[in-house]
């Protein structure tokens, strides 16, 4: 899973089609990405993450220079991390009900993943 796969995961949900279709060009210049205002934008929102992240999970944080970088380090998922990207974006764009929507669907993944417990058992009734 690379940076881009997340960075067009988010835009596709924000609408932001052009984001979506420059990220799908394989050969695109990461410099024609910057030009981007929206993708620089939503690069930022996945660094601000990914530090959550490294100290969440007690790590080391490596901050991407590009967007073709490989994030398999912190061994999240590609939905976790797009939660985390959208509850930045909302925050730093002063939707707070939708970032505050996004950080608990975030957090919930982020502690089920480094906590390795994917959902509560409940007892069975015995008769």
């Amino acid at each position: 899973m690379t940076i881009r796969t997340i960075i067009r995961n988010a835009a596709t949900i924000l609408g932001m089609n052009d984001v979506v279709r420059l990220v799908k060009q394989r050969n695109i210049a990461e410099s024609t990405l910057r030009a981007n205002q929206n993708f620089v934008v939503l690069f930022r929102c996945f660094n601000l993450m990914l530090a959550q992240v490294a100290v969440s999970a007690r790590k080391p944080l490596v901050e991407p220079r590009n967007s073709r970088a490989k994030i398999e380090e912190f061994e999240l998922s590609s939905t976790g991390l797009t939660y985390g990207v959208l509850a930045e974006y909302a925050f730093q764009n002063g939707m707070f009900n939708e970032a505050r929507v996004w950080t608990m669907r975030f957090e919930q993944l982020l502690f089920q993943e480094i906590s390795g417990t994917r959902s509560v058992v409940m007892p069975r009734w015995r008769r």
